[in-house]
């Protein structure tokens, strides 16, 4: 990740399928088992990472542009290249409000919010399953995403033009 001509890196794990909390999770949310319908293991794995997520400031868009933001303010007036990778837009497509009914009014606890890829099989029996609107609710929640995230990069502009 790092290299001999970079001088530091602030990684934020836990995104997808980092594997950096290893907490049991014994109860989880009706969004987490539908994910786990196509990605047996994966929904659970995200969500030991994410369940203290509570508001938008949690979430990673945030905490990648907001440490962003803090070093441009603390280096402003140096020289310096700075290289910022969020990651995101990638799913798992989980937001929160308001970000997570903003785009559909199909909001729904059971709904998935990482539709599968990859593997033809799965992606079949997905689609001859999935309602539309669940379909509507996952387009949703790529677009919350997006625009959260929009949000958080727009932060990192104004800071540039500070």
């Amino acid at each position: 990740m790092n290299s001999a001509r970079t001088a530091t890196w602030n990684p934020f794990s836990g995104h997808e399928l980092d594997p950096w909390n290893t907490d049991d999770v014994t109860e989880v949310p009706p969004w987490v088992s539908a994910i786990e319908r196509y990605r047996p293991g994966q929904g659970r794995r995200h969500y030991r990472s994410v369940r203290s997520f509570h508001d938008e400031t949690d979430f990673f868009p945030a905490k990648v542009f907001s440490a962003a933001c803090s070093w441009l303010r603390r280096n402003h007036g140096r020289r310096y290249f700075l290289q910022v990778e969020s990651f995101d837009v990638h799913e798992p497509f989980h937001v929160p409000e308001p970000y997570r009914s903003m785009w559909t009014p199909f909001v729904d606890d059971a709904f998935d919010c990482w539709p599968p890829y990859g593997d033809p099989v799965v992606e079949d029996a997905f689609f001859d399953t999935i309602t539309l609107q669940e379909l509507a609710f996952i387009r949703g929640q790529y677009l919350g995403k997006l625009t959260m995230t929009d949000r958080w990069f727009g932060h990192l502009l104004d800071t540039l033009d500070a």
